[in-house]
């Protein structure tokens, strides 16, 4: 879910601060989703959706077949 949040929003051209403002979520909250380290409720996905201007169809789409709509999402590094 994290990974196809932030493509979508990277092809927007959005940051997280502002995603986060029109979807009236915190953008800490945001990264912690892209990460999956947040599990946000269904009310709140549809909210950033919206601003996305993604439908559940495109998205849910997306999500199945593992698209990675053209950014490269980095491993986070192992801490020591």
């Amino acid at each position: 879910l994290g990974p196809t949040l932030r493509a979508f929003r990277k092809r927007r051209g959005l940051s997280q601060d502002r995603l986060a403002n029109h979807a009236g979520v915190d953008r800490a909250y945001v990264g912690g989703i892209e990460r999956a380290e947040r599990h946000p409720t269904w009310e709140v996905i549809e909210r950033l959706l919206a601003v996305l201007e993604i439908s559940w169809g495109e998205f849910g789409r997306a999500l199945d077949e593992g698209e990675d709509l053209g950014t490269v999402v980095r491993p986070r590094r192992r801490r020591r």
